[in-house]
């Protein structure tokens, strides 16, 4: 039988009880904000874009070897459209 790692269990119950609640909470809102903001970026000069509005998936055509991730900074976002779009 294999092992587990037991530090990753520490690491994320360190996690779950320090962030708390509210701060996955807030930590929600604002990837679904980021979500509809670049969805609706997206879609302003004509690009189909999925979003749906309770998740954090924005779905389009596949871009470049560039991949946009949960943490990125608005203004990534605002040079991958730019990038991205005609």
């Amino acid at each position: 039988m294999r092992s587990r790692n037991g530090h990753a269990v520490l690491a994320i119950w360190t996690r779950l009880f320090g962030h708390g609640h509210d701060g996955y909470a807030q930590d929600a809102r604002h990837c679904s904000t980021r979500a509809q903001a670049l969805a609706t970026r997206m879609r302003t000069p004509g690009a189909p874009v999925l979003c749906n509005p309770h998740a954090l998936t924005v779905v389009f055509d596949e871009p470049s070897t560039a991949i946009v991730m949960p943490n990125v900074t608005d203004t990534l976002l605002d040079d991958f459209a730019t990038d991205y779009l005609p």
